[in-house]
């Protein structure tokens, strides 16, 4: 790793999902991030843009190196993108996460695959009919609402969320409780 890679490590969660977590790694053992669900769904703590060391981001994982063929910004640029936001706390977990933090330092582009994806795997596994019948469900509304909650206060508008993703996180999130 260099100073002002875009790293990440997978962060397990129980019943087989999981996520991954994203931040620039800062050199000498240290790593700016936005906290935001770092610690999990319940896991407390702060949810802003904090440097912490590179033990405790990773978690116990192996880190991975997202690469950008064509680097926008030099590597001293990136730390420097990422330090001018350091202790913003407008954490959103669909258009302000930590992918999207660490992409934008690299790249200006704010971007999270993760949260693409999440909405994409609901609507492939439901189908339109499937997601209606679902979201009447009870246990589908449990899910809905799970999602829209992580989502924060007006999701719809201020997230730019579909009801697709959301029930996507809710499962998601329904599925990793004991």
């Amino acid at each position: 790793m260099l100073r002002g890679d875009h790293i990440y490590a997978s962060r397990p969660m129980l019943g087989g999902v999981g996520y991954s977590h994203h931040g620039i790694y800062l050199g000498n053992q240290r790593v700016i991030h936005y906290a935001g669900y770092a610690n999990g769904v319940s896991g407390g703590g702060s949810q802003q843009v904090e440097v912490i060391d590179l033990d405790t981001f990773l978690a116990g994982q192996l880190p991975k190196v997202r690469s950008y063929p064509a680097r926008r910004f030099s590597r001293e640029q990136v730390v420097a993108r990422a330090m001018s936001r350091l202790g913003e706390d407008r954490y959103n977990l669909f258009r302000n996460n930590c992918e999207h933090f660490a992409a934008w330092c690299c790249t200006g582009e704010s971007v999270s695959p993760q949260v693409r994806n999440v909405s994409k795997g609901a609507a492939a596994s439901l189908g339109g009919s499937g997601l209606l019948m679902l979201a009447r469900s009870g246990w589908g509304r449990q899910a809905l609402s799970t999602g829209l909650k992580m989502a924060g206060a007006n999701p719809w508008a201020a997230a730019g969320m579909s009801a697709v993703a959301a029930l996507g996180l809710g499962i998601q999130l329904m599925r990793s409780r004991p």
